[in-house]
């Protein structure tokens, strides 16, 4: 059983919290409230998963919806807070947000020209309650103005905000002093249980770009397991340090050869006992994958839900990792083609999960998840008897045999 740090540091089960995740987002359709509770059971043949959107103005405000909606008549002590102008460090925030069972919001670099941040990160900062604001990188990333306009700022009953600022030299440093953080925060972090026996696993991925990892975002959250960066085609040595130090013996490492290269697998194998590459042809592809090994020994993920963000741009994927992560859930990235037609890959997983998926939570407005792609997810994930074709699937066993 995987665990997750409550506001009172005590433990509670998964299955919990998808509870009041699927709540809270109910309550935020107010047509739809009253089907909170059947949203949670396997659906029939023929029965839609639920449509649980999360979107706002933008991604400062779609991140803000995304934590208020998953901590829902709970609030948190605590939110992680990261730039949402660039994909690294909130990457590796996963893991400490898992820690502190706290939301992951998205902040400018710096002030606006009135010298203030979006209304949305402040108010979602009082609607949680918090007294603790955590920032991720250096003052390239979040600014010494940000932070000071975050110690000066109040809650409704007068209660300033403490600040804690984690940082590194640069992406990759960043994000190994994320993961100590999170160590330090819950020691338990990245501990699961693999073929009956503890280990403390790691998630690795490129520093470069951002797919990959927003894919296990979900994971990192759920177990606290560390995110850690590093180039291409080098293991970097703070990375190497990291595994040492944090005693990693499990480690994933996401993304093909363009994105993590064989040199590079080949350092962690030669450093961790237990490695495992979660990958496919593109990003859309090694997303289902990585949702594939989260339902599998060690996360042992359900499959009631499912999370869907757009693979072309980083920030609603960011956020939605740790929402996901509460709901043990995973995400897919979900794009239609020159044709108009989604990911095979992720088509796959819909038609296999049909009958399990009782809801579908989409991250970002229609820009960034169209109300085409939203169709064609929810109709693939539709549950058919067994006698029917999916929409656009293949032909029974039957019929391939004639």
């Amino acid at each position: 059983m995987r665990w997750v740090a409550t506001r009172n540091d005590e433990r509670r089960t998964v299955p919990t919290m998808m509870a009041a995740l699927l709540l809270a987002a109910m309550l935020a359709v107010p047509a739809q409230a009253d089907q909170a509770g059947p949203a949670q059971q396997p659906p029939e043949p023929g029965e839609r998963p639920e449509e649980i959107p999360a979107a706002g103005e933008d991604r400062y405000a779609t991140a803000a919806e995304i934590a208020t909606a998953a901590y829902e008549g709970e609030g948190a002590d605590a939110v992680v807070l990261a730039t949402g102008e660039e994909f690294p460090d909130a990457m590796a925030g996963a893991s400490l947000a898992g820690a502190l069972d706290a939301p992951l919001l998205l902040t400018p670099s710096d002030l606006d020209e009135d010298g203030g941040l979006p209304d949305a990160v402040l108010d979602a900062i009082d609607e949680l309650g918090a007294d603790t604001a955590y920032l991720l990188g250096g003052d390239g990333a979040i600014s010494e103005a940000v932070e000071e306009h975050l110690r000066e700022h109040t809650s409704a009953d007068d209660t300033a905000i403490g600040v804690e600022r984690v940082r590194g030299g640069d992406r990759v440093e960043t994000a190994a002093e994320v993961a100590r953080e999170a160590a330090a925060q819950e020691p338990e972090a990245g501990t699961v249980e693999i073929d009956g026996e503890a280990a403390s696993v790691a998630f690795i991925a490129t520093s470069e770009d951002f797919p990959d990892a927003v894919a296990a975002g979900p994971g990192a959250f759920a177990t606290g397991a560390p995110m850690l960066l590093t180039e291409a085609d080098e293991l970097n040595e703070l990375v190497e340090e990291a595994l040492e130090d944090l005693e990693v013996d499990t480690a994933f490492v996401l993304g093909g050869e363009n994105a993590v290269s064989e040199d590079v697998l080949a350092a962690v194998e030669d450093r961790v006992e237990d490695v495992e590459r979660l990958a496919d042809e593109d990003r859309w592809g090694t997303a289902v994958a990585v949702a594939e090994r989260l339902s599998e020994d060690g996360f042992d993920f359900p499959a009631e839900g499912v999370g869907v963000a757009t693979g072309l741009d980083f920030a609603d994927a960011l956020a939605a990792g740790p929402a996901l992560g509460r709901a043990e859930a995973p995400l897919v990235l979900a794009d239609e083609d020159e044709n108009g037609e989604l990911p095979a890959a992720a088509v796959e997983l819909f038609e296999d999960r049909g009958c399990t998926i009782s809801w579908v939570h989409v991250f970002g407005g229609e820009k960034a998840v169209g109300e085409s792609v939203r169709e064609q997810v929810l109709d693939f994930a539709t549950c058919l008897a067994d006698d029917d074709a999916q929409p656009g699937g293949p032909e029974d066993d039957e019929d391939d045999d004639e």
